[in-house]
């Protein structure tokens, strides 16, 4: 009887720590988990991500049903929706000043002029906004269409440049305005052609203005970047990129090494960057031009390491409307390329995955993070996740893969609270035209009289998924 019992009390035992050990594991699962939350945020205006890291917020530009664009603010720690600021149909550029806690937008307001078949609208708003609850602090003009914005957490002073309200020839006047107050301290004019896509990054360090713009040369349009010394408001330096190159996005400024990385385009697609400028700012020149081999994401360093980072979206086959964005299908596996801090040499290049479109670096922890949109079907619609890579710095290991949304397209981190936010376009909303838009389009050149056929779209709804990095 006694040794029934002794067996009984063993398989009790036995038991109990099963149970233990089920609870354990389904606690840890529970615990690792990568995923925050996943939020659904309409139809993307623009593929762009803004990351404030001090006040842990994020923000994303969407277009609803109706045209009306929205600015929505989002906690990074928990995913939740912090509202929505309502944005004109032309607004320009973000700029975020996370010392402060303060975002600057960029609006039109004004009517639209034409003068000898060129439009533009004329009039524009600053709109100075809290970053963590968006309520408007304030909002001053600044008379002209703006391009492109930045600000100097150092001296709170935001540097705007816009087209020329008249529409002359002349060049585009960057105005300074103190930040705080909206007043217009003074103006910078470079030598860029009137109306030009220009770039504005700022060296805190040295108090040097980076402006990216296209300039006039004997064999055309050429990419340059000008520095000006923004204490005696004077042109330091005016450096000429090769003669095919274009400048096609936000550069990234290294005060540390006296370094700027501008994307420019290299191919004879129009605005798309498929190359990177290496500049050295101390020395005012041009170090070297590397090719990408593919439509490039954004630009990120790691200033620990000295590595710079971006990605090569791969070869495409066609391209798909989504709404306000147009996006490449592609046909091959696009890579993250890592680039010295220093030199700019090409390092290593790491293959993702078809349509590498964005990468994070998290400094402390020696991983990056670089999210790819998978392949498409017979009739280019992506239609599978797509997918976010972790990969281990040092050695360039893939760590882990995971999937996301429907096209991924924009990435970036929030190192104070390890969060990882990926920003997914969602399902196709319309496919580039058919072959009846196309004969269609042809024959109205001949025949304006023709009615005009719209093809039938509706947007995509897109997505937020964030990631808990301690957990990647």
């Amino acid at each position: 009887m006694e040794i029934l019992l002794l067996r009984h009390r063993r398989l009790a035992l036995v038991g109990l720590a099963l149970l233990c050990a089920i609870g354990t594991v389904a606690v840890l699962h529970v615990h690792t988990d990568p995923i925050v939350a996943s939020v659904p945020i309409g139809s993307l205006n623009v593929p762009a991500l803004f990351v404030d890291e001090h006040a842990n917020r994020a923000f994303v530009g969407t277009v609803d049903d109706a045209n009306h664009r929205h600015l929505n603010i989002l906690s990074t720690e928990t995913g939740t929706s912090m509202g929505t600021i309502p944005l004109s149909t032309s607004s320009a550029a973000l700029t975020i000043d996370g010392r402060r806690g303060r975002v600057y937008v960029a609006q039109t307001t004004g009517p639209t002029t034409c003068i000898t078949g060129t439009c533009t609208t004329i009039g524009a708003t600053i709109d100075v906004l809290d970053a963590r609850t968006g309520r408007r602090l304030q909002s001053f003009p600044v008379g002209l269409t703006v391009l492109a914005l930045t600000v100097d957490v150092q001296t709170e002073h935001l540097y705007v440049v816009s087209i020329n309200a008249q529409l002359s020839r002349s060049a585009s006047p960057i105005q300074v305005f103190d930040g705080l107050t909206g007043h217009l301290l003074y103006t910078i004019h470079v030598p860029a052609l009137p109306q030009s896509p220009m770039m504005l990054a700022v060296d805190a360090q040295t108090r040097r203005l980076l402006v990216s713009s296209m300039v006039s040369s004997t064999t055309g349009m050429q990419g340059a970047v000008d520095v000006v010394d923004t204490e005696r408001r004077v042109l330091l330096q005016h450096i000429v990129l090769s003669s095919h190159a274009r400048v096609a996005g936000s550069m990234l400024v290294d005060s540390s090494r006296g370094r700027v990385f501008v994307p420019i385009g290299m191919s004879a697609y129009m605005g798309r960057a498929d190359g990177i400028a290496v500049i050295d700012t101390w020395h005012g020149t041009l170090l070297r031009i590397i090719a990408t081999g593919g439509e490039m994401g954004s630009i990120v360093e790691d200033e620990r390491s000295g590595h710079v980072f971006t990605t090569s979206y791969g070869t495409t086959r066609g391209t798909l409307i989504r709404g306000t964005i147009t996006q490449q299908v592609p046909t091959r596996v696009g890579s993250v390329l890592m680039l010295d801090a220093w030199s700019g040499a090409l390092l290593r290049t790491l293959p993702i995955g078809l349509g590498t479109t964005g990468v994070a670096v998290d400094e402390r922890h020696g991983r990056i993070f670089a999210i790819n949109v998978g392949a498409s079907d017979a009739n280019n619609n992506f239609t599978q996740p797509g997918m976010l890579n972790v990969i281990d710095e040092p050695s360039g290991r893939m760590l882990r893969i995971l999937p996301v949304g429907v096209a991924p397209v924009s990435v970036a981190l929030d190192s104070q609270a390890n969060r990882l936010l990926v920003v997914c376009l969602g399902h196709t909303d319309k496919v580039t035209e058919d072959s009846r838009d196309w004969l269609l389009g042809r024959l109205r050149l001949l025949l304006p009289f023709l009615p005009h056929h719209a093809s039938p779209s509706r947007h995509a709804i897109s997505s937020v998924t964030v990631f808990d990095t301690s957990h990647l």
